[in-house]
């Protein structure tokens, strides 16, 4: 965890409302994966997940 950290400064951190809201605008923006992980940081495959918890992405 520690190394994913080091790469990905908010691996394994809770999502807070803002942050869901913010990444489904910027995802309905056709922003990609890999640029929404650079800006919210965790790692690609969470932003994958979360973005199907939310019901963007199958």
């Amino acid at each position: 965890m520690k190394q994913k950290r080091t790469e990905y400064g908010n691996a394994y951190v809770p999502w807070v409302d803002e942050a869901d809201r913010l990444l489904c605008c910027m995802y309905d923006e056709d922003k990609s994966i890999s640029l929404l992980s650079d800006i919210f940081e965790p790692t690609p495959v969470a932003i994958r997940s979360r973005l199907k918890k939310l019901g963007k992405i199958k």
